[in-house]
């Protein structure tokens, strides 16, 4: 810990809040604490929460603002998700070159390659998705130039021919 610069470096981090836990080989942090602060997280980073999921990444970057985490931004090769449900359906599985999670508008973003899958029978791919948390929404972008979305649903059971 640098006091003099407000600056900490750390390996080997395991972070646990309430049913969050975060786990990584190194972390660094600006504006020590949480009030106004950026947490660094790299390698085999991991965010696991017993209610909602879990998040595996190369990097992430936590930003808090006036005592509350605002912003999430996982990176990898490429970062994965998996999304628990509440009901009887499986959880849902993504991944993206970055998956960025805004605690105030309470929206998940997936940028570059972004895959979404239910390990079952639907697959849909898209330039962008974004997720909306407080509605259950799920927007599938796909920019003028950029690849079409394309959504793969597998039958569940073999067809059969008469």
């Amino acid at each position: 810990m640098d006091e003099a610069n407000n600056t900490a470096d750390f390996t080997t981090i395991s972070i646990v809040q309430g049913k969050t836990r975060l786990t990584a080989d190194r972390a660094s942090a600006t504006g020590l604490g949480f009030q106004n602060s950026q947490w660094t997280f790299a390698g085999r980073v991991m965010i696991t929460s017993e209610t909602s999921g879990s998040l595996w990444a190369d990097r992430a970057i936590l930003e808090y603002r006036d005592g509350k985490l605002a912003q999430v931004t996982a990176s990898g090769s490429p970062a994965h998700f998996e999304q628990r449900r509440t009901d009887s359906q499986q959880a849902e599985h993504g991944q993206a070159d970055e998956i960025t999670y805004d605690a105030k508008q309470e929206t998940v973003r997936l940028h570059g390659h972004a895959h979404i899958f239910d390990r079952q029978s639907t697959e849909i791919t898209a330039p962008m998705f974004v997720y909306h948390v407080r509605n259950h929404k799920l927007q599938a972008i796909s920019d003028s130039g950029t690849p079409a979305v394309h959504i793969t649903t597998k039958p569940t059971r073999p067809v059969v021919a008469e």
